[in-house]
């Protein structure tokens, strides 16, 4: 049985928000250091559209609990549009796409799911750490290498194949010299 939370009030957007921001932001929230006022402010500028852009349920989980997982809720499941995320570039947006092609479903949400801890809210953090981790790994851009580096790579192979053809080239002539005349 899934339950998806709307209709209350979120208190980091002063109550402009759904409910199921909420929970949103209180996950995403705890984890900012409280002296980090630069990410907080970057998060609250871009917390309503990761609202729009984020659906959370709860289901039944497979995890520890014993007999509470028969009777709650507790597995959080976190579903990113990654077409509607505004607050992701193109780029960031391909990347993931390309990176979690497993995780993505025919409606281009990406799906994170968590059934780690007993209580719905420790899950919810944990997805929604697990969702910060994959855009952050998708908004790593790899560096061009610089000129030096190719001309050292390429000195390395050409070293490391002569030495290659040099051993082969001995141990043929090992096993000439093992042939009787």
């Amino acid at each position: 049985m899934a339950m998806s939370w709307y209709g209350r009030t979120c208190k980091f957007h002063n109550g402009s928000v759904a409910f199921h921001c909420n929970s949103i932001c209180r996950a995403v929230f705890n984890g900012f250091e409280k002296s980090n006022l630069s990410s907080f402010i970057v998060f609250k500028r871009y917390a309503s559209s990761l609202a729009d852009s984020v659906k959370v349920k709860f289901s039944r989980s497979s995890g520890p609990g014993g007999q509470n997982v028969n009777k709650l809720a507790t597995k959080a499941e976190v579903r990113l549009k990654v077409e509607e995320a505004d607050w992701l570039s193109t780029e960031v947006k391909q990347s993931l796409v390309e990176q979690q092609k497993n995780r993505i479903n025919k409606r281009w949400e990406l799906i994170v799911t968590s059934d780690r801890f007993r209580s719905q809210s420790r899950n919810l953090q944990d997805a929604m750490q697990k969702l910060k981790e994959m855009v952050k790994a998708a908004s790593i851009q790899s560096s061009e290498p610089s000129q030096e580096k190719i001309d050292r790579i390429l000195e390395y192979v050409e070293k490391e194949n002569e030495k290659r053809l040099l051993e082969k080239k001995y141990h043929s002539e090992k096993k000439k010299s093992r042939t009787k005349l």
